[in-house]
């Protein structure tokens, strides 16, 4: 399944690309400052890799709970207390290391261009507000950290943050010549970068999709491809191995 880091801006894309000629050895992760975007990504590249799994629609009740109605209702929360319910894929069957941590799920990538995304255990809606506090604990500031929304065997859209200071809305589209569509992009300094803790919400809403990072927009466009589904959670590398995030108290609302 999955996506591309995009350089976000001349000058980082120059940095990065110098950085990656002089590596030797295990991969940096110190802070990298985040710094003002231009309208325009410095490359255009494809997708690091392509979607090959969709999630499934688990069994769901039909009809919302009485409770969660209206705009603001609590869907769905969770701290982690296990995730036996949830709908895993990733690239390969094994290698990942996934456990409980206190109050938060803890999920380690090992290879570079790899994924593992989970799916909770909710029925399909069409608008939801998805919001996680999660934490870059290991690995490289290159790290994708992932909500979804809508997904099912038809696509999903994604919203990634890395914590070198980075954004991106993109919408997979699954089938026999599966394909992924970038939406929206850019760079934020309101991402607090390498092991900083960030709160990450992102909003569909009929044909709009929403991006808030620490409690401001960071980006949105319009899109009517894909008109409901689960929700889910991931992780994925890009050109460095290892990745390891933290999940905290996920939530799910009506917008």
């Amino acid at each position: 399944m999955k996506k591309i880091h995009i350089a976000l801006l001349l000058a980082f894309a120059l940095v990065f690309i110098l950085g990656c000629q002089l590596v030797t050895g295990a991969p940096s992760t110190e802070p990298v400052e985040p710094v003002s975007v231009p309208n325009e990504p410095a490359t255009n590249e494809e997708p690091a890799a392509a979607p090959t799994q969709a999630p499934t629609l688990a069994p769901q009740p039909t009809t919302p709970p009485a409770a969660a109605s209206q705009s603001g209702d609590l869907i769905f929360q969770t701290d982690f207390p296990n995730i036996d319910d949830w709908e895993v894929i990733a690239k390969n069957q094994d290698g990942y290391n996934v456990q409980l941590r206190g109050n938060g799920l803890y999920v380690e990538v090992p290879k570079d261009f790899d994924f593992w995304y989970a799916y909770a255990p909710i029925m399909s809606y069409e608008d939801v507000r998805i919001e996680a506090d999660v934490q870059l604990v290991g690995g490289t500031n290159y790290t994708y950290i992932t909500l979804t929304c809508r997904s099912s065997e038809a696509g999903e859209y994604v919203f990634f943050m890395d914590t070198g200071g980075y954004w991106q809305i993109g919408k997979y589209v699954f089938g026999d010549n599966s394909t992924y569509e970038r939406l929206a992009e850019g760079g934020s300094n309101k991402i607090k970068v390498a092991k900083n803790p960030n709160h990450i919400a992102a909003v569909c809403k009929g044909t709009k999709l929403t991006m808030y990072i620490n409690g401001s927009e960071v980006g949105s466009v319009e899109d009517a491809h894909l008109s409901s589904g689960i929700v889910g959670v991931g992780v994925e590398t890009f050109d460095y191995p290892l990745a390891q995030v933290m999940f905290h108290n996920l939530e799910v609302y009506i917008p």
